[in-house]
């Protein structure tokens, strides 16, 4: 209920002077197009960017830890998304689609490149989450990397947390199997300057961070 349109001032008021600021749909495991189209008022109420969602935040019959794509993405689904698009882009508002399966995102940035006709790609980028990535070890010798190449044009936000493999921990990086020095020199050659999200799930959060920013020093990737 915090998020209700009559705290929106409230909340105006307490991000006031933050450095940076960026929102995380709710619509994780499910689509609601009302819901997306308040995220989106409440990311251009608040100067938020970007928005981040996730395949299903679109509509998209895809879930965040899916290795592969579960049916293609037909003309239906890419029409909702072209109203979403719309939606965010008179509003001046970015979106930013976390992986998710890699063939779930080329596709959809396939269909909506950023200089494409009609603009509407223009407000969409992607957010590569580093322990998502890291679920699919099985199909690459180094995930993380692999994601970052793959979308190395299109990359306007990071979500970084490391893990075992085996589940989404939100684990202090460097506590992991995440091969960060690779990520931190895949992020050299792009090169990335948005900003690094700590997404971490440990007791002890300001502690937490500031364990996993001094690791991130080590390896040339600071914490923003």
């Amino acid at each position: 209920e915090r998020f209700e349109r009559g705290r929106w001032p409230a909340l105006l008021s307490a991000c006031r002077g933050a450095p940076s600021l960026s929102l995380h749909s709710r619509l994780i495991h499910r689509f609601d197009p009302d819901t997306i189209r308040e995220e989106i008022d409440l990311a251009a109420f608040l100067g938020a960017d970007p928005l981040v969602v996730h395949p299903r935040s679109l509509g998209l019959e895809s879930g965040t830890w899916d290795a592969c794509m579960r049916q293609p993405v037909g003309s239906s689904e890419l029409e909702v998304i072209a109203g979403i698009l719309s939606y965010a882009r008179e509003r001046s508002v970015r979106l930013a689609l976390e992986n998710g399966a890699m063939d779930v995102l080329q596709a959809v940035t396939d269909a909506f490149p950023a200089d494409g006709e009609g603009g509407t790609g223009s407000c969409l980028g992607i957010c590569i989450d580093v322990g998502h990535a890291n679920l699919h070890r099985d199909l690459f010798a180094d995930p993380a990397a692999a994601y970052l190449r793959a979308f190395a044009g299109r990359l306007v936000h990071l979500h970084v947390s490391d893990n075992s493999g085996a589940g989404d921990e939100h684990l202090v990086p460097g506590t992991g199997n995440i091969d960060w020095r690779s990520v931190a020199a895949a992020l050299r050659r792009i090169p990335y300057r948005g900003n690094v999200v700590l997404e971490l799930a440990e007791a002890g959060p300001a502690d937490a961070a500031r364990r996993a920013a001094g690791f991130l020093d080590t390896v040339g990737l600071r914490a923003g």
